[in-house]
């Protein structure tokens, strides 16, 4: 086993069990395919400590991402004259 693996046992094994479904969501993001569905609606939060507007806003945002009406730090800069 590689040291960063180990690392990341040794990590794991010192979560506290409030922080271990966050992580279980995050590491399953990480072993997903990028472009398979269920990997876009990974969070670290948990939806239920959120405001429903930042719920709201959060699945928003994925939908501007899929549809692709976002923008690179270097074109916002641009259209902002930065």
């Amino acid at each position: 086993m590689s040291a960063a693996r180990e690392h990341l046992h040794r990590l794991v094994d010192r979560l506290p069990e409030g922080r271990t479904e966050a992580a279980v969501r995050y590491l399953q993001s990480l072993a997903t395919p990028p472009g398979a569905p269920e990997r876009r609606h990974v969070t670290l939060v948990d939806e239920q400590d959120l405001s429903e507007e930042a719920v709201q806003a959060f699945h928003e945002g994925v939908a501007d991402c899929d549809a692709r009406r976002t923008y690179t730090i270097e074109e916002a800069e641009q259209e902002l004259g930065l």
